[in-house]
């Protein structure tokens, strides 16, 4: 340990073994090893070992090597073997002047010995392995052979560094706003920090559930008429934490079910008006392959290129609120057209409609789904089958799966 090793006399610093296979970000991992080791003491040196396999390697460990340095002044080693010298071009880490510490075991304690592409030669050299006798409390060590003196070894951490333990200032101004039953979106004013944030932690009802690195963050995990209460706090690259923003609370919305799959599932069409446009559809429900549920709607036109369907006149809406339908339909017989539409103030004309949510001719199934926002107080749902072309009469569209969803504030 380095308690030791400063007993005997043993040149001491660290090193960090690195993953950036793994996807981890260089500046990430250079500020993590930093919070590690806290305080470098005078003439400790730092390293980075890199022994992964990872295309590209020279600009991830460039970066690391450069976060070290923006914080702490300090040139750190870089730990390679001479395969992965020879494999990449190094030029930009040995000319920004990055010190190469050469694994290279050819059992030749001279760090001249291979002369090296970029660096020319190594500072240090690594030439066996857990094969060395050292005075004191390490035995079976890996040996090396530095180019140059201990006071040179040394200058790569002359004046020592100490972790920052400034904290970020608070976030402030956070805004909660409700979107809908399960999701809260949060906004703040960025903290500031001698050395920079690094992201925010985030709070509800005292317990974190996220972080971010922006200055905002949605919180999808809401219940419907819930009051909840947010705080932030920011932390930066020393992992050092502001204190917690000023709580601010938010209730959410209900969900509301205005249809749920038409009413069907009762066997009947009740609560569904029928209209003709140039025919009245003959209505019965079937529950031989429903798309959900255990019934759906049979819509029956009886005359050559004639159509008509139902409605559902919906009420206890918000003006100004939006609403989801959903649903499936399926044209039983190939010259039948099966269409949704809605009336957002709650009209009673199909052809007054203002929004068409789905049409088409379909063998099978076909889903939609769609926002509507209302501008009255009611809206209605039609569901519509028109026959045309062809010969025959008894041709049937169908609906299932019928509803019409929202949010609203609680009562």
């Amino acid at each position: 340990n380095q308690a030791q090793a400063r007993s005997v006399g043993i040149l001491r610093g660290y090193y960090h073994y690195c993953y950036p296979d793994l996807g981890n970000s260089a500046t990430a991992e250079a500020d993590w090893m930093l919070s590690c080791i806290g305080t470098i003491a005078p003439g400790e040196v730092l390293c980075l070992d890199y022994e992964r396999s990872y295309s590209n390697c020279v600009s991830w460990c460039k970066a690391f090597l450069d976060r070290i340095y923006e914080r702490t002044g300090l040139k750190a080693y870089l730990y390679i073997n001479l395969a992965t010298v020879n494999a990449y071009n190094w030029s930009t880490v040995a000319n920004a002047g990055y010190p190469l510490w050469l694994a290279c075991w050819d059992g030749i304690a001279n760090p001249l010995v291979p002369t090296v592409n970029y660096w020319g030669n190594a500072t240090m050299k690594q030439y066996d392995a857990e094969r060395g006798i050292v005075v004191g409390p390490l035995t079976n060590a890996d040996v090396d052979v530095f180019n140059g003196t201990a006071n040179d070894f040394q200058s790569h951490g002359p004046n020592g560094w100490q972790q920052d333990t400034d904290p970020p200032t608070v976030p402030t101004n956070v805004t909660a706003t409700a979107i809908s039953a399960t999701q809260v979106n949060l906004t703040w004013t960025a903290s500031t920090d001698n050395y920079g944030v690094a992201g925010y932690k985030i709070y509800r009802n005292g317990v974190q559930i996220g972080t971010s690195a922006t200055t905002s963050y949605s919180d999808t995990t809401c219940s419907g008429c819930t009051t909840y209460s947010y705080t932030v706090r920011a932390y930066d690259t020393s992992y050092n934490e502001s204190g917690d923003s000023a709580p601010v609370e938010v209730t959410t919305p209900q969900i509301v079910e205005l249809l749920t799959n038409g009413g069907f599932e009762a066997g009947n069409t009740s609560g569904w008006t029928v209209y003709s446009r140039t025919s009245t559809p003959v209505l019965s429900i079937q529950s031989t392959g429903v798309y959900c549920g255990t019934k759906y709607l049979y819509q029956q036109i009886k005359t050559l290129n004639t159509a008509g369907g139902v409605y559902q006149r919906v009420t206890g809406v918000i003006p100004g609120a939006t609403y989801t339908i959903s649903g499936a339909m399926k044209s039983v017989h190939s010259d039948i057209r099966v269409s949704v539409k809605v009336d957002t103030d709650g009209g009673t004309s199909y052809t007054a409609a203002e929004q068409t949510i789905a049409s088409a001719i379909t063998s099978g199934w076909q889903t939609f789904s769609a926002q509507v926002t209302a501008t009255g107080t009611a809206m209605t749902v039609f569901l519509d089958s028109s026959q045309s072309g062809g010969t025959s009469i008894d041709h049937v569209g169908a609906f299932d799966c019928i509803s019409l969803t929202g949010t609203q504030p609680c009562n």
